[in-house]
């Protein structure tokens, strides 16, 4: 009896033992994140636990590369370049061994629409190149409306009522991903459930490369602020 007692006390100390001191497993990487500024009308500075990481985006500019950051809970905000009032704030924690894309949009001078502010969301995006012919698309709705109407949701389609590609309905401020075939393509943001187009496009998507897709841009905008499908490729992994 004392025999079997010692053994079975030698095989919880083995089972201690892998799971103890963290165990044999390999911690993750630490995540990922790129920062993108869509607002028209103010260039932005990213910043984490009250340091300025990224600063100086005007719009439609981004850190080239993406950048690491530990994977626990961070401030994360964006205050317009020159300044240290933060125009938003955002307290989270990225996963480890993910990619995330902080996307701001809005406007600095909102008045008192406030839900057109000045803001950032965060977006995981997957960075493994994807598969055969494809490519893949994430896209957003940055678009501002003039002051006084309320901004809308859109679709990204094919002209026409017969379309083969139909991103799904995307409220301001979101993003959605669709995997389409490699190819010359012309599309056009709609506002959803009309035949308004906002603006349209012609891209040659590439195999195997990843892009995000925006609608940016204020309804009477005109030059760089004008309605525009804008494309920004993010490198595979």
């Amino acid at each position: 009896m004392k025999l079997k007692l010692g053994f079975a006390v030698l095989g919880l100390l083995a089972i201690v033992g892998q799971f103890g001191c963290g165990g044999s497993g390999s911690p993750l990487p630490d995540p990922n994140y790129r920062f993108i500024n869509l607002c028209t009308d103010v260039t932005l500075d990213f910043v984490i636990d009250g340091t300025v990481t990224v600063p100086n985006v005007g719009f439609m500019d981004s850190t080239t590369t993406f950048k690491t950051v530990e994977a626990k809970i961070k401030d994360f905000g964006i205050e317009q370049n020159g300044s240290t009032v933060l125009l938003d704030n955002q307290a989270f924690t990225l996963t480890g061994n993910t990619d995330t894309l902080m996307v701001a949009f809005g406007l600095l001078n909102n008045g008192t629409e406030t839900e057109k502010r000045a803001q950032f969301a965060q977006e995981s995006v997957n960075r493994i190149a994807p598969n055969g012919t494809k490519a893949r698309v994430y896209a957003f709705n940055a678009f501002d409306r003039d002051p006084g109407n309320q901004n809308f949701s859109i679709i990204f389609k094919n002209p026409g009522t017969l379309s083969s590609i139909n991103f799904p309905s995307i409220a301001f401020g979101n993003m959605t991903m669709l995997e389409i075939d490699a190819s010359t393509q012309t599309l056009v943001a709609q506002r959803e459930n009309t035949e308004t187009e906002v603006a349209t496009v012609t891209k040659t998507f590439e195999a195997g490369k990843i892009y995000v897709m925006a609608l940016t841009g204020t309804e009477s905008g005109t030059g760089a602020t004008a309605p525009t499908i804008n494309f920004i490729e993010i490198p595979a992994k």
